[in-house]
């Protein structure tokens, strides 16, 4: 993957960087290939350019401002027009996070406990199986792509494949036989991999230029915190509770991270970031 994304599609520099390093001609380099690529063929030059973010000359002193900084991108999250979506981002990443955790984690296992009880464990079938949920959840992130800038935008998309992981999740606890337990987790394989397709495209999105990076990293951060967490609980759901008992957690968190999409407030799709 690294050499695909290096060598076939290559890695442009960030503009925002380059003027903030006083590297004007590169960032006019930068924008006239992305113009090229987008179709656009909009000419730049250096005169287009705004003055620099920070000057070229700027100290050291100045480049460990980064704490004030940080507060103000906090500030700036926490802010009024900002603040409902902020923590519904965080909610979204953590929810998610438990439930994808707790189901994936331990799918192996739950796919070698039989639900006929009688029937002895294989363990060919199970990775068999567990090869077959893999590739079902390929055509995921290329519809996710599609459903972008569908009617349905990204809040439509990203909430839909959501409640249908959680449907389907449930529907793999409840499954009776073996087939239909496959069945169940190559659904929610498919619809996960939209989900997450289409939340990584939005939460950078809907956070302002300034504080986008604090934003989409602490989101991140919070994720891998409760996904980290998660698989301890659902260990001990396991051995206290039974065997289907964090599937239940893992459906519910993924609905209630489906409900609060359906409560952003702000559709990226069509919009131009600030």
């Amino acid at each position: 993957m690294v050499v695909i994304r290096s060598i076939i599609f290559g890695a442009l520099e960030s503009p925002k960087y380059l003027l903030m390093q006083g590297r004007r001609v590169d960032a006019v380099r930068v924008l006239n290939e992305l113009s090229v690529i987008d179709g656009s063929n909009v000419v730049v030059v250096e005169e287009d350019l705004p003055l620099p973010l920070v000057s070229a000359t700027s100290t050291k002193t100045e480049h460990l401002g980064w704490l004030r900084g940080l507060k103000v991108n906090v500030a700036t999250l926490l802010s009024p027009s900002l603040r409902t979506t902020t923590l519904l981002i965080f909610a979204i990443w953590m929810l998610i996070a438990v439930g994808y955790t707790s189901f994936n984690s331990f799918l192996p296992k739950y796919l070698s406990s039989q639900p006929d009880s009688s029937i002895p464990p294989d363990p060919s079938s199970t990775y068999i199986s567990y090869f077959i949920i893999s590739l079902a959840a390929l055509p995921g992130s290329a519809l996710g792509a599609f459903g972008v800038d569908s009617v349905l935008g990204r809040r439509g998309t990203m909430s839909l494949s959501t409640l249908l992981t959680a449907v389907f999740l449930l529907v793999f606890a409840l499954a009776p036989t073996t087939t239909l337990r496959v069945l169940a987790s190559c659904g929610a394989a498919f619809t996960q991999n939209i989900m997450y397709g289409v939340l990584y495209a939005y939460t950078p999105e809907v956070f302002p230029a300034a504080a986008r990076t604090t934003g989409t990293g602490a989101a991140s951060a919070l994720g891998r915190c409760a996904g980290s967490l998660t698989p301890v609980l659902a260990g001990w759901l396991l051995e206290t509770f039974g065997g289907i008992t964090p599937l239940y957690v893992a459906s519910g968190t993924i609905a209630a991270a489906a409900v609060c999409m359906v409560l952003l407030p702000i559709e990226t799709s069509g919009r131009e970031t600030l």
